[in-house]
């Protein structure tokens, strides 16, 4: 670390760089291959249906309705899908 600059300049200017991604590439480092074959399918259903639900997702998906609802929430998290509805009537759509 330079004499002239301050522990918070350093951090400061370390972070000065920092540089957002798109979301195509949020999505690629964010989802591991499964979810990212998953979330294809239910992209497919929703090409087809308004919405989708847990229940629905893990039905296409044939896993456990807690795993389908982990991938939702991700999808949302980034920016994929949207929520509608609380806990039990919650559906999702494509933003």
């Amino acid at each position: 670390m330079d004499e002239d600059r301050t522990y918070l300049a350093t951090t400061i200017y370390i972070r000065k760089g920092f540089v957002h991604k798109q979301m195509s590439e949020s999505m690629s480092e964010s989802m591991s291959e499964l979810e990212r074959t998953r979330m294809k399918l239910i992209r497919e259903y929703l090409d087809i249906h308004s919405d989708i639900s847990s229940t629905i997702a893990a039905g296409v998906l044939d896993t456990q309705i807690k795993t389908a609802a982990r991938l939702l929430a991700k999808a949302e998290k980034i920016g994929v899908l949207e929520s509608r509805g609380k806990t039990r009537n919650k559906v999702y759509v494509l933003k």
